[in-house]
């Protein structure tokens, strides 16, 4: 009798995994009374069961034992490579507009348009952006005039063709509304250009024109505009600015005529007295365009006044 006993038990766990089995595969769509296992049919589900997702490109969730699903990415709304921060969704354009934003595409070339309502593209081209170095992202600012919308509301679409097939890829679609211009105003920045006379001064600038939205800060947007830097337009026509890339306005206080600015931290490491003459000439350029501002201080986060733009 004590010989039989391993034998009777292995046979138990066998009809139990046998029997389990059977029940397993009797149940997984219908139910059993107490309790449904359901199937499994897209990435979706795997992952909502809790199955291991693998970290590719399209992310794969495997079902153990089971079948691979991988997810289904939309085009159109995906923003991985490209990055639109201006305009933002349904933000009030007019003619020209100014598109913002960064992207790592395939040598840093992409393309825009602008759409009207019923999909008619009022403005198209291509553009490059800055990146400091293949499969980084860099800045893009590119300004377009577009032809007059029918209807209200488009659409601003950036995207890049691909290197293999030359589908459209890495599409973002940003919805804005037309207006008529009555919201929007005419500001101007100023930018270094380097076909300029070479014995000219270090204070040497011109004007550019930008659009902004109508704002009673009008002396912030411009200088938002100019920290910016020139357009990809501007930039072919040799235009250049001497702020560093990437700095930020802090701060702005226009009290009797004089106007104090205060940037980020990024313009502390600004030395040469020529690189600092050109760097006031900009700012003090763009914000005595106004008639509220007939002085400029500087004021950088961190620094002590006394040695803020010091040659």
């Amino acid at each position: 009798m004590q010989n039989r006993l391993p034998a009777i038990l292995i046979g138990l766990v066998a009809a139990v995994v046998i029997l389990s089995g059977a029940f397993y595969v009797a149940c997984k769509d219908t139910g059993c009374g107490f309790m449904t296992v359901q199937a499994i049919d897209s990435f979706e589900e795997c992952a909502a069961a809790g199955y291991p997702i693998m970290e590719s490109y399209p992310r794969q969730c495997r079902v153990p034992g089971g079948q691979t699903y991988t997810e289904v990415i939309d085009e159109e709304v995906r923003a991985g490579n490209i990055n639109v921060s201006s305009p933002a969704e349904h933000d009030v354009i007019s003619s020209p507009v100014m598109i913002t934003g960064e992207a790592r595409v395939f040598e840093n070339e992409f393309n825009y348009r602008v759409k009207d309502t019923d999909g008619t593209v009022l403005a198209e081209g291509h553009a490059t952006a800055l990146s400091p170095d293949m499969g980084l992202f860099g800045p893009f600012s590119i300004e377009t005039e577009f032809d007059e919308p029918i209807g209200a509301s488009g659409t601003i679409e950036v995207f890049n063709f691909s290197a293999k097939d030359g589908s459209e890829e890495n599409m973002v679609i940003v919805p804005v509304e037309f207006g008529d211009g009555s919201q929007t105003m005419n500001v101007n920045v100023f930018f270094g250009h380097e076909s300029a006379d070479p014995n000219a001064s270090c204070e040497d600038v011109f004007a550019v024109r930008r659009i902004v939205p109508k704002t009673s800060s009008v002396a912030l947007a411009a200088l938002q505009e100019l920290v910016k830097g020139p357009t990809e337009t501007e930039m072919d026509e040799a235009m250049f600015s001497s702020l560093p890339m990437g700095t930020s306005v802090k701060g702005l206080v226009i009290n009797d005529g004089t106007a104090r600015v205060t940037f980020d931290s990024k313009m502390k490491f600004v030395a040469g007295s020529c690189l600092v003459q050109a760097i006031r000439a900009q700012v003090e350029r763009t914000l005595m365009q106004f008639p509220t501002v007939t002085n400029v201080e500087f004021a950088i986060e961190g620094v002590p006044d006394e040695e803020v733009l010091q040659p």
